[in-house]
Parts: structure tokens; C-alpha cells; sequence
């Protein structure tokens, strides 16, 4: 999962951190995505226990991320504390800390699956979405499970359009990212939902290779519920 934080560089030349808000921890991989930064300005993590990568036994920097992973989720709840840091990074060793703001993530074991299957047997037979709006809520876990025959592929759009309250354009509704995959001869598309409340309308089209498009569907994401843990 992505946690992004926006990083600005003021006109008196001071930086700040904006809050990424609450984060829900469901997967074991979770990437810091550092926005707005210069050359020479680096991202950290120092967690109050165990720093400074705290409950993650691994982790690695990039100029722009960091990305840290758990060897599997807790059994339990866990909220850990840490402070975001932005220093100055200077090869004779000069430079110092620009910004701090303290954050916290809610690791916790993944509810079930929320399973989306979408069937299809071929020419003449009806494309089939199961269930039609998914009550996912927020912090969840989607997958979707695709039957359809070889020689066809599929797509999920969410458009460049999002509900009023959604905070303008999402092209993956209420996810950061999906993921694909094959597996047992089925194509499968996971991600996890983000906090934002609101019923997001997404287009699932099959597509053969050799004439197009097939069919459309137009199922919904409800990201209404309540978070888990």
C-alpha cells in the first residue's frame, strides 16, 4: 500500500510536511511516497520504538520513497507512533533537519476479502458481475476474480469522473493501486480501499483480441463502512 505525503517548500524557504491522515496498514509492503521535494532534501522515518524503521524489520530509500515491509500482519491490533522527517543532505556533511511532523499507522490482520467475480462464458451468454455494488468500507481489502475465456482480456475503469464529495478526479476510485496476477487459471485484481466515504460507479469491459470490445458493465464500489480494528 502507498501512504503519499505532500512536502512544501514555503516563499521564506522553510519547509512543512502536510498530514497524510489515517493510515490503515493491511498488507505486509507499504511505500512512503515523498511529494514536492528538491534535490538534496531527503525523507526519514524515526519510530519511537525500535527506529527507525520500527515494527517493519526492513527497508530501503529511494531520492522520493521509502518503502519498508512486515514479515507478516500482527494477530492484533497495533498503533505505532513516529515522527515523518525532511533533512538537507550535503556531501560535506552540513546540512540538518528542514521539517518533522509526527504521524502514526494502525497495523491490522486484513478482514476477509471482499470478492468480486466477474463471469463471462463467451459469445451469447451474458457478462455477469457478482455483486453488483460491493460494500467494501473503508481500509478494505477488493479482489476481483476474472472468468472469462481465452482469447478475451478485461479492464476496470473508474474514470475520470468521482463523486461530488470525493475530492475531484480518481482514476482508481478508492484505491491507491491495484495489483494483477494469475492465479489456479484465474486473472485476479486486488488493492485496498482508501478512508474517503462515498459510492464509486466503475465500467468493467471485456475486450477480445481480435475485435475489440465485448461487453460493459457498470457495478459500484460503496466505501461507506467502517474501518477495521
Amino acid at each position: 500500500m502507498e501512504i503519499k505525503v505532500q512536502c512544501e517548500k514555503g516563499k521564506d524557504g522553510k519547509w512543512s510536511i502536510g498530514d497524510p491522515g489515517d493510515v490503515y496498514v493491511t498488507e505486509n509492503r507499504v511505500v512512503w511516497t515523498f511529494q514536492g521535494l528538491e534535490p538534496g532534501v531527503v525523507p526519514l522515518l524515526d519510530f519511537q520504538d525500535n527506529p527507525p524503521f520500527g515494527p517493519f524489520p526492513r527497508g530501503w530509500l529511494t531520492s522520493s520513497t521509502i518503502t519498508a515491509e512486515l514479515d507478516e500482519l500482527p494477530a492484533t491490533t497495533a498503533i505505532h507512533h513516529y515522527q515523518l522527517v525532511l533533512v538537507q543532505w550535503k556531501p560535506d556533511g552540513s546540512g540538518g533537519t528542514l521539517a518533522t511532523l509526527p504521524h502514526g499507522v494502525k497495523i491490522v490482520r486484513p478482514q476477509t476479502t471482499h470478492e468480486i467475480k466477474v463471469c463471462w462464458q463467451g459469445p451469447g451468454s451474458e457478462l455477469k458481475v457478482e455483486p453488483p455494488s460491493c460494500p467494501a468500507g473503508g481500509a478494505s481489502r477488493v479482489e476481483w476474480q476474472f472468468e472469462i475465456p481465452e482469447g478475451f482480456f478485461a479492464t476496470i475503469d473508474f474514470g475520470s469522473s468521482s463523486p461530488d464529495d470525493a475530492g475531484g478526479p480518481r482514476p482508481l476510485g478508492p484505491f491507491a493501486e491495484l495489483h494483477g496476477r494469475y492465479e489456479n487459471g484465474t486473472y485476479r485484481v486486488t488493492g485496498q480501499t482508501d478512508l474517503r466515504k462515498a459510492v464509486y460507479q466503475y465500467v468493467v469491459t471485456l475486450y477480445s483480441r481480435e475485435t475489440g470490445p465485448v461487453f460493459r458493465h457498470d457495478p459500484q464500489i460503496d466505501n461507506n463502512g467502517v474501518p477495521p480494528g
